[in-house]
């Protein structure tokens, strides 16, 4: 029985010796191949590493580029907007240009016809200064509010003077009045020009008897009398008192005088058209005078 286990012994034994022999000629065998492998592994992921340093790198300069690139571009548009701004101000600018109130007002009377002097009714109307001289005003108004020969007062802010019509127009409703002296005011119009139809004009009169009413419109076209004479039509209220006022272009050029109006009823003023001396007539009416 001895023996027998001895024998298992030595047989585990030597089986065990065998094994752990196996064992180092396996480990010794595959160690290198794994260690080789395994620094081959390294060097791949170095190598990626530094591919993935160098992509990067790449993409940062490219993104950069592109930033610079957009950035530059974003400037150009920046100036072209500033531009577009700039030329839509100007046509804004353009569009709401108009003559003020301070200029249309300064170059504006009040003119009265009063009965004290003479046994008819009297009126008002309204006319404007073309032509200022040390010895005298000139006042350009209607026919109808400054007929030939009458003595015309004229009423400037708080002053009061009187004007004698020296001139009136055989076709057109055109009057000029001449003041001795000047009259309290520094400018006359600026220069006479003509319009054309959708043009704006403005214009200062004495609306119903109020003083220095502003209004504005539109040219909308000719119209013609029994006689021939053609005048021009303004989409602009008018009403009595209001005859004989300039008619003014954006720049503050005269280019008529209102002569008439009409409207629906004599407060509707929705579809109120005033009928315009044109700037044609006035420039042959003034010759001699400008």
């Amino acid at each position: 029985m001895k023996k027998f286990i001895e024998g298992v012994i030595e047989v585990i034994y030597y089986t065990l010796i065998t094994c752990v022999i196996i064992a180092l000629m396996f480990v010794c065998t595959l160690a290198p191949r794994i260690y080789f492998e395994t620094q081959e592994i390294n060097n791949k992921i170095e190598e990626m590493e530094s591919t993935n340093a160098t992509l990067m790198s790449s993409l940062i300069s490219i993104r950069k580029d592109d930033i610079a690139k957009i950035n530059i571009e974003v400037e150009k548009l920046k100036d072209v907007i500033k531009d577009e701004q700039i030329y839509v101000d100007n046509i804004l600018e353009e569009i709401n240009r108009k003559p003020s109130y301070e200029y249309l007002s300064s170059v504006t009377v009040r003119l009265e016809y009063h009965p004290k002097i003479y046994e008819d009714y009297g009126w008002i109307g309204t006319g404007s200064i073309v032509k200022i001289t040390d010895d005298y005003t000139y006042i350009l108004t209607n026919k109808h509010v400054a007929p030939m020969g009458k003595v015309m007062f004229v009423v400037k802010g708080e002053e009061e003077y009187r004007g004698i019509v020296v001139k009136n127009d055989k076709n057109f409703d055109l009057s000029l009045v001449q003041v001795v002296g000047k009259i309290p005011t520094k400018i006359a119009i600026k220069k006479i020009d003509s319009v054309n139809p959708t043009d704006m004009v403005y214009s200062v009169g004495m609306y119903r008897g109020l003083d220095f009413i502003y209004t504005q419109g539109t040219v909308a076209g000719e119209y013609t009398d029994s006689e021939g004479n053609h005048s021009d039509i303004a989409n602009m209220p008018c009403a009595g008192g209001c005859s004989g006022s300039g008619v003014f272009d954006k720049d503050g050029s005269l280019v008529a005088v209102v002569h008439a109006g009409f409207r629906d009823g004599y407060f509707a003023m929705d579809n109120a058209k005033s009928i315009l001396v044109p700037s044609e007539a006035i420039k042959k009416f003034l010759e001699g005078i400008l």
